[in-house]
């Protein structure tokens, strides 16, 4: 209320700061993930790998117009998702328009609802008041501090199968420019990685982040058609080195697809990572005793995911190497021997590949053409 009589009085200002849109998206996102899933509905978060995130303007207030929809499409969403997706609408050199939507499989409004869903103090009918409560201020506000933004706020929806609330806000450059992506991600290019989860936005949305990643995805519906996959590129020697796996799937759940895959020898090799929902308790000593090498909780932030990634990955290219390392270290006059022994063609074993040779031409360099020649133990 504060808010809306200082935005009728004209004294409501913008502030003007340095900021990171993936942050001001993802943290909003993390606020409002308890709620969601307390109902049993998926929120994710889908940003286009093109959208400038190093922007200049006032994250306090995209935040608060992003906590109004966001809270709206849970509050009016009994079973589904709730979607937010960011995307660049126009941009030059100094200004870019940011346009940011939330879709919800909810109630819907009716084509006579909406012209009045804007105006203070007004809800869609008197029944939504009756049940669901609140003042009808949040849209208002949002509405004039989305004009503030030099923005606009809209809604397109069919009655019954959901609502799109959207908004575009204006935004400078950082004079800095971009920040430079983690140097550690170049360790995840051309790795690949499985997504397995039933609900297909969240496939869309993890492949795209690993695809960003520069790792090359795929994706399953269902713990069987994983293990189809896994089986299947083994046998065609282009084996998956991560498979990232939904904690609550039907009929074969995220620790039952582990066990299995841990308890076949041909796919056993790859890194699994799990994704429960937020507040869902999980078994940290049961992941760890299965095998599981990484545990996130939904929605994914991408610099977590990136993380969890490069540490799962980079554990295990070291695993390779060093065990690789120590079964022949007094083999150094036969190198291509360990070609053999590092199996699979995952990105992971060419790395640990690339790693030992490396080594053992190092190696070479210290060593006496005799040494070789008789094969030299020492």
């Amino acid at each position: 209320i504060l808010d809306f009589s200082k935005v009728e009085a004209g004294k409501l200002a913008l502030e003007t700061l340095d900021f990171d849109l993936r942050s001001t998206v993802e943290d909003t996102m993390e606020l409002l993930a308890e709620r969601a899933f307390s109902k049993g509905i998926e929120l994710a978060c889908m940003m286009d790998s093109d959208v400038p995130t190093s922007l200049c303007g006032d994250p306090g207030r995209v935040r608060q117009v992003l906590i109004n929809l966001v809270g709206n499409a849970i509050k009016f969403t009994e079973r589904g998702e709730v979607i937010v997706r960011v995307m660049e609408e126009r941009a030059d050199e100094r200004e870019v328009i940011i346009r940011l939507s939330v879709t919800d499989t909810g109630i819907g409004i009716s084509e006579a609802a909406r012209s009045k869903l804007f105006q203070a103090f007004s809800q869609a009918d008197g029944s939504t008041t009756r049940k669901y409560g609140g003042t009808g201020l949040g849209l208002a506000i949002s509405k004039q501090l989305v004009t503030l933004m030099g923005g606009e706020i809209g809604v397109t929806d069919a009655a019954g199968q959901g609502s799109i609330f959207w908004f575009t806000a204006r935004f400078g450059r950082q004079r800095g420019g971009p920040i430079a992506p983690s140097p550690d991600m170049a360790s995840l290019d051309g790795l690949r990685g499985l997504v397995v989860d039933d609900n297909a936005t969240n496939r869309t949305i993890l492949v795209r982040q690993l695809s960003g990643l520069g790792m090359i995805a795929a994706e399953a519906s269902s713990g069987p058609l994983a293990l189809a996959m896994l089986r299947a590129a083994v046998a065609q020697h282009a084996a998956y080195d991560v498979a990232i796996l939904d904690l609550m799937m039907p009929r074969m759940d995220g620790f039952e697809l582990a066990r299995r895959i841990k308890s076949d020898v041909t796919i056993a090799a790859v890194a699994l990572v799990l994704l429960p929902s937020f507040g869902q308790r999980g078994d940290g000593a049961l992941a760890r005793n299965m095998g599981i090498a990484g545990y996130l909780t939904k929605p994914v932030r991408q610099a977590q995911l990136c993380d969890c990634l490069v540490s799962v990955l980079t554990r295990i290219i070291h695993d390779v190497y060093t065990r690789v390392y120590e079964s022949l270290r007094v083999m150094m006059w036969r190198p291509c021997c360990v070609f053999g022994l590092v199996q699979g063609r995952s990105g992971a074993a060419e790395i640990a590949r690339e790693r030992w040779a490396a080594r053992v031409r190092g190696a070479s360099r210290h060593t006496s053409p005799h040494m070789v020649e008789r094969g030299d133990r020492r």
